[in-house]
């Protein structure tokens, strides 16, 4: 019985691992990422800012965007730091401010007179330099939008 139970389950996993690398040769890739990599990392940094609570009690993406003007959040890696920054951009392409982030931290840190002005915590070490003089990619840019 046990067997039996055992290769019911194997024969299922493997019709399942099979299955799985055509569903995803069909998805698209969003037309501003050239890589699913680019863009899972774009989506993971910018959904960091959602449990991002102010002394207020707000989100920062709400604050963000009703507050703020906000519409675009652009992910950057710095390729010497490892870090992450993600730039709060307005309709206008204009810069409304930056917060640091790395995998592992618990939240981002902040990176410019917005954030600092809302509450967000400053970096243990400086950083302010980093984002100017490293080489970075720009890993893309998703929409704002409010927390949910």
């Amino acid at each position: 019985m046990l067997r039996t139970a055992i290769f019911g389950f194997l024969a299922f996993a493997g019709c399942l691992l099979s299955v799985a690398p055509v569903h995803a040769e069909t998805t698209t890739l969003p037309a501003n990422f050239t890589s699913w990599s680019n863009y899972d990392g774009t989506v993971y940094m910018v959904s960091t800012l959602n449990e991002m609570h102010l002394p207020s009690g707000a989100t920062l993406p709400d604050v963000l965007v009703q507050q703020y003007g906000v519409t675009r959040y652009a992910v950057w890696q710095d390729l010497v730091t490892g870090t992450y920054v993600i730039q709060f951009k307005r309709a206008t392409g204009v810069n409304a401010g930056m917060v640091v982030n790395r995998l592992g931290w618990p939240f981002p840190v902040s990176h410019s007179r917005l954030t600092d002005t809302l509450g967000v915590a400053r970096p243990a070490t400086p950083m302010e330099l980093h984002f100017r003089m490293h080489a970075k990619l720009l890993l893309g840019s998703l929409p704002a939008q409010p927390s949910l």
